[in-house]
């Protein structure tokens, strides 16, 4: 569908910069010269529109019937179940649960028919989601427009690829992946305090002061994921669910850390009890830091899965 949408995005894009052409022309603003230029420039592109719209609606049609066959099928299986409950060949018990499998095939193939239905039909951006600002010339290579054609920062194509919920992405997971090397918690024994990180936690062992934390691990791969989120994947619907894959990853990782360091800490206030002194703790930045990044990456990826839809 992202394709048909920007697809049909480019070809809206391009007829109406041809009437703004037309009217300019009309005005006696622009001269023949410039007028002819974009005029055939325009044309190009909206022929190359076209042209993509019937290749993808193409390829559309030919996955829509292979999904009628497979609903024949689907429809034929369920008559044939029938038939071999009926002459005694299935108990009623294995005819109910496999017909209830068919069924639910049935139901979802039935689905996904309509909705290749939907997109073959369709004539506008707003019929697969909405018009979406595209660049109505796709890359072929390198080219060197001139300065007063350029987009954002001078490339055209970061208008798409550098979308407000993709750099708050990457803040958020840069954020992460920081404030996973900071302390998140300090302990104070003695009059003196002790930081630790994601990876460490609090030792009752008396020659040592820190232990490994699994939690610290899951946070960090939970910050490099929302990272590769954010770089590598570009369709808002994939990266949305990365981010909240990493949101959930980081939420955990807090969790673990929090249970292990909560069974360290007790066991380290017992040995300190049977010494001279005693234990506190208290949150530091890095971990709560930590956790606002983390909660950001699951609204974002929310974010991005809902503008997808629309």
């Amino acid at each position: 569908m992202w394709q048909l949408r920007q697809a049909f995005s480019r070809q809206e894009k391009t007829n109406k910069l041809l009437e703004n052409l037309e009217k300019l022309r009309e005005e006696g603003s622009v001269d023949e010269g410039t007028y002819s230029r974009l005029k055939d420039e325009y044309d190009k592109s909206l022929e190359a529109s076209r042209a993509e719209l019937e290749r993808i609606k193409g390829q559309l049609a030919a996955n829509l019937g292979k999904k009628e066959e497979q609903l024949g099928r689907l429809r034929e299986e369920l008559k044939i179940l029938e038939g071999r409950f009926k002459v005694g060949e299935l108990r009623e018990a294995d005819y109910q649960s496999r017909r209830q499998r068919t069924l639910a095939s049935v139901a979802r193939t039935e689905r996904e028919v309509s909705q290749l239905k939907n997109l073959i039909s369709s004539t506008s951006s707003a019929d697969v989601g909405g018009y979406a600002d595209v660049d109505i010339k796709p890359s072929r290579g390198i080219s060197m427009p001139k300065l007063p054609e350029l987009g954002i920062g001078g490339f055209p194509a970061l208008e798409n690829v550098l979308t407000p919920l993709r750099i708050a992405g990457a803040i958020a997971g840069l954020l992460m992946l920081i404030f996973v090397f900071l302390p998140w918690v300090s302990v104070e024994y003695l009059g003196s305090s002790f930081g630790f990180k994601a990876l460490e936690t609090i030792s009752a062992q008396e020659d040592k002061v820190r232990d490994f934390n699994i939690g610290g691990i899951i946070a960090l791969l939970a910050g490099i994921l929302a990272m590769v989120a954010s770089v590598v994947l570009a369709r808002p619907s994939i990266r949305g669910l990365g981010y909240v894959g990493a949101g959930i990853l980081g939420i955990a990782g807090i969790g673990i850390f929090c249970g292990i360091f909560a069974n360290s800490y007790q066991d380290a206030v017992h040995q300190a009890e049977n010494g001279f002194g005693s234990l506190s703790y208290s949150p530091e930045a890095g971990g709560i830091v930590y956790l606002v990044a983390a909660l950001a990456m699951l609204v974002i990826g929310y974010l991005e899965l809902r503008q997808e839809r629309r």
